[in-house]
């Protein structure tokens, strides 16, 4: 993989290799089948790899896009579980990682959030987790007074907001 990187002139951290990742519908991290990376690109209208390395900052825009955002959003999950196979959840290291590819520019408290969990929890995300937190990075406040405390949030949510409600109340 780190030769493919090499090759488009691209950081395997880059979220244009996750996007690409998503457009071959890659079931594994860091791999791409055959028949994957041949059906991808013949969707994509890549026939080399030049044409490929031009298809990248398309890639990218796609993260602008609400639908395409959401879907490759859902997607990351499954495709950085695959790195941990028998799994359900997703290892917190793995997951704070791809929030971070994922939600930059996206979530106001996305270093707070990031820094919660790693100061404050151990436990893998679970899907439901994953899932909504994606439903209240677009739905709650930067100040979180749309913040339901009786909302069907995740504990872990709701922790969160708990927590940073304090940090923040500190720095003011």
């Amino acid at each position: 993989m780190q030769r493919f990187c090499d090759d488009l002139e691209c950081d395997p951290s880059d979220i244009a290799m996750l996007v690409l990742a998503w457009r071959l519908d890659a079931n594994a991290m860091c791999e791409f089948q055959r028949r994957e990376f041949m059906d991808g690109c013949r969707k994509l209208g890549c026939e080399s790899l030049a044409q490929l390395k031009q298809r990248l900052p398309a890639l990218r825009r796609e993260m602008d896009d609400a639908k395409s955002f959401r879907s490759i959003y859902l997607y990351a999950f499954e495709y950085a579980r695959s790195s941990e196979p028998g799994q359900k959840s997703l290892a917190l290291e793995t997951a704070i990682e791809m929030w971070k590819l994922l939600l930059v520019g996206k979530f106001q408290h996305l270093e707070l959030w990031s820094e919660y969990l790693a100061k404050e929890t151990t436990h893998a995300i679970p899907r439901d987790t994953w899932m909504l937190l994606i439903d209240f990075v677009q739905m709650i406040n930067v100040d979180f007074s749309s913040y339901d405390d009786d909302g069907a949030w995740p504990v872990l949510i709701d922790d969160f907001v708990t927590w940073a409600k304090e940090r923040l109340q500190k720095k003011s």
